[in-house]
């Protein structure tokens, strides 16, 4: 039987949490340092941060985060990382539409 939730909560002692932590207040800092503000980005921001923290409130009460979502039979993910993904590709956007 395939199950499609994975654990793998062993890391009870890992820094992932704080690793995580210190990359959204990079991202933070880089973001209102260099971007132009739009709303079209603010929008990736909110979602980027939202999935982020999630991610780090799943780890610090679980010890680690369970992937739930099956694509194509290659790779799991989570809700979390999809509202990353999500983000990451509307900034993507707005830079590459930017250039043009």
């Amino acid at each position: 039987m395939n199950s499609v939730i994975t654990s793998s909560c062993n890391y009870k002692d890992t820094y992932y949490p704080y690793i995580a932590i210190l990359f959204l207040i990079v991202l933070l800092w880089t973001y209102f340092r260099y971007f132009k503000r739009t709303l079209l980005s603010n929008i990736a921001l909110i979602i980027i941060v939202i999935g982020g923290l999630l991610n780090i409130l799943e780890w610090l009460f679980k010890g680690c985060v369970l992937d739930y979502i099956r694509f194509f039979n290659i790779s799991l993910y989570n809700i979390n990382d999809l509202l990353i993904m999500l983000g990451l590709g509307i900034l993507l956007f707005k830079v590459l539409y930017e250039r043009i």
